[in-house]
């Protein structure tokens, strides 16, 4: 039992790193035309803003899915590795 509170556990940090890591490298930025804030939306100040960074596709859902995928697929590879 502790073996596997152990396996699950350092799954959970590795995909909060690799949360982390997602969100820094490739979550798409914006930045508002009228104020210049960095920001995740695509309007602010009412005015549409314009990518600071980022891939338009790697949103923050998207950077979630990577991170739960991520931290699950290597607590499923390390029970199937240990058993």
């Amino acid at each position: 039992m502790f073996t596997a509170a152990l396996i699950i556990t350092a799954a959970g940090f590795a995909g909060n790193v690799m949360d982390t890591a997602a969100g820094a490298f490739f979550q798409v930025t914006y930045r508002c035309r009228r104020c210049g804030l960095i920001t995740e939306k695509q309007s602010h100040c009412g005015a549409d803003t314009i990518q600071a960074g980022g891939w338009k596709w790697a949103d923050n859902e998207a950077v979630n899915m990577i991170c739960t995928l991520t931290g699950g697929g290597i607590c499923l590879a390390v029970m199937w590795l240990v058993r």
